[in-house]
């Protein structure tokens, strides 16, 4: 009798994690639902403010909260360039998805 109660604590602490790989699972599908209509008008709306400055603010934090130049844009990705307090000319590149606003200076 003490096996069954055993065994079944270690099935309950098992599927204690399970909602959130559920969590995990729905965001991914939104994401892919999303990607057949919503990242190509994002993409589209990026593609048209390359080469001017912007603030963009995304899920990840960015290094810096200067102002950035958008260089490219593609489907998926954004090529970005700022400088750093040092006058360092930075680059990088970004996924469409972790942008969640732009604001144009």
């Amino acid at each position: 009798m003490e096996a069954f109660g055993l065994f079944s604590f270690i099935i309950v602490i098992c599927y204690m994690s399970y909602p959130k790989k559920v969590d995990k699972l729905e965001r991914k599908i939104k994401r892919l639902e999303q990607g057949k209509d919503g990242a190509n008008t994002m993409s589209k709306l990026i593609s048209d403010l390359i080469g001017t400055e912007c603030i963009v603010t995304l899920d990840v934090p960015l290094q810096t909260s200067t102002p950035v130049r958008i260089i490219d844009a593609d489907d998926d990705w954004v090529k970005i360039t700022y400088s750093t307090k040092k006058n360092e000319k930075k680059t990088q590149i970004i996924r469409i998805e972790d942008i969640t606003k732009i604001e144009i200076v």
